[in-house]
């Protein structure tokens, strides 16, 4: 099995880098995994044009596919890392 590979529009406002995400139309995580992911450049591309950002660009990011033996441990590691997501971003 391949890693899974994805676009993410990026920036950095003075403390690491940040992803878009589209909840709101400006809205910007840490999150890599709650960024909205575009499966080619040319598309994160159109939207850094769309709302003229000129300090975002278009970044690739890889993430290891992970093996699910069964359904019950792959429904424990969704909602663990869903409670870790949502423990991060409650941080901010």
């Amino acid at each position: 099995m391949s890693d899974y590979t994805a676009w993410l529009i990026e920036t950095d406002f003075g403390d690491g880098p940040v992803y878009h995400q589209f909840q709101m139309d400006d809205d910007w995580t840490k999150d890599q995994d709650a960024a909205c992911h575009f499966a080619r450049k040319q598309d994160a591309e159109q939207v850094i044009a769309y709302y003229g950002w000129t300090i975002a660009k278009a970044v690739e990011h890889m993430w290891p596919v992970t093996k699910v033996s069964n359904f019950e441990d792959a429904l424990e590691e969704y909602e663990y890392r869903k409670r870790e997501r949502i423990a991060r971003e409650s941080e901010y």
